[in-house]
């Protein structure tokens, strides 16, 4: 799978938590139309339906919806930028699939369609493309490392000042609050250098209220006792899960980054829960049967409610600020915050730890 392909799958959240980061590179002089163009050669690599026209949603929200004939499993897309977009392919009567971003220039990208959801299997070219590789290989090989923080904040800080009107900034931005890479003081200071005229509604909400939530949310915050609607529809409590250590995992049936962490957090699960450690799931679907499906389907061992009340989704929205999925909030015995948004690798280092 290509470097890139590591950070798009999860942006979406985000979502991720595979830790996700994306970045383009986009111009601020307006050139010609030429130099603005792109084209998007597709191909399909699997499918369980035969679909006729492939559309393409870009710029968030209100943008612009395409379509392209499928001919032997293959389709085009042209038009013209001025700077990277957010978009995403989706069939007929389907749903979203994973993002990307669409830029100037020759980009190749493989799909897979399933469940009538489209995913991205590998997306190559274009200089956005290319800035991303740079980005997520000094991710990979640094994250473990003594300064890594402002050796990357610096990176990072370059890239949003070149391309302030690239709507992967916005993304990138959005997802970096989410997983408080930086210290508050930095996130804010990097929100300031975007364009946000330019962003995508939803990333923009979700930075706002990340931001807000950096100051509500903390370390060391002791949260409320909440209930969520369990699988038999009773009303379930988070403290009646709790020992411990307790990890509250929010995720949903149709998040795919969500679903693929689960096997190694049942390996935790099961390694550390005589010790005390325990997982209460919190999921976002809006359709009860598909939550309960995907339960059963992944035999989940844990408690596992979901937000189906209003009151439920505004402790999700305006308490926890859950704005993609996945995210999760570590708690101790006393129900203080531990950790946010932790890596299942990061999370696993802390138990063992723990558990010495």
């Amino acid at each position: 799978m290509k470097k890139s392909q590591f950070l798009l799958r999860v942006i979406a959240k985000m979502a991720v938590v595979l830790v996700v980061f994306v970045v383009g590179c986009a111009s601020n002089t307006n050139g010609t139309s030429d130099k603005n163009r792109y084209t998007l050669r597709g191909h399909i690599l699997e499918k369980d339906l035969v679909p006729e026209y492939i559309y393409m949603a870009s710029g968030g929200a209100g943008g612009k919806l395409d379509s392209s004939r499928v001919e032997n499993n293959r389709f085009v897309f042209t038009g013209s930028i001025d700077y990277p977009l957010f978009a995403r392919l989706r069939i007929k009567d389907g749903y979203g699939g994973t993002p990307f971003f669409l830029d100037k220039g020759e980009i190749k990208i493989d799909v897979v369609i399933n469940k009538r959801m489209t995913f991205t299997d590998t997306i190559i070219g274009s200089g956005a493309m290319v800035e991303l590789d740079s980005l997520t290989s000094f991710y990979k090989e640094n994250k473990d490392k003594p300064n890594f923080t402002e050796a990357f904040y610096v990176k990072v800080e370059d890239v949003i000042k070149r391309n302030p009107r690239s709507q992967v900034v916005g993304s990138l931005l959005s997802n970096l609050i989410h997983l408080r890479i930086f210290p508050s003081d930095k996130l804010f200071d990097l929100y300031s250098l975007i364009d946000t005229s330019t962003q995508t509604k939803t990333n923009i909400a979700n930075a706002r209220d990340g931001l807000r939530a950096l100051n509500t949310l903390k370390v060391g915050k002791v949260i409320d006792d909440f209930t969520f609607s369990g699988v038999g529809e009773n009303d379930i409590p988070l403290s009646g899960s709790l020992d411990k250590l307790l990890l509250i995992e929010f995720w949903a049936s149709w998040c795919s980054p969500c679903r693929e962490t689960t096997p190694k957090l049942k390996e935790m699960y099961k390694m550390y829960k005589s010790e005390g450690f325990s997982v209460f799931g919190i999921s976002i679907d809006r359709n009860r049967k598909a939550w309960l499906d995907a339960v059963k389907e992944d035999q989940i061992p844990w408690v596992n409610t979901i937000a189906e009340t209003k009151e439920q989704r505004d402790v999700v929205d305006n308490y926890f600020f859950i704005k993609s999925v996945p995210s999760n909030i570590l708690i101790d015995k006393d129900r203080a915050i531990v950790g946010i948004n932790i890596e299942p690798d990061s999370l696993s280092k802390i138990l063992s730890v723990w558990n010495e």
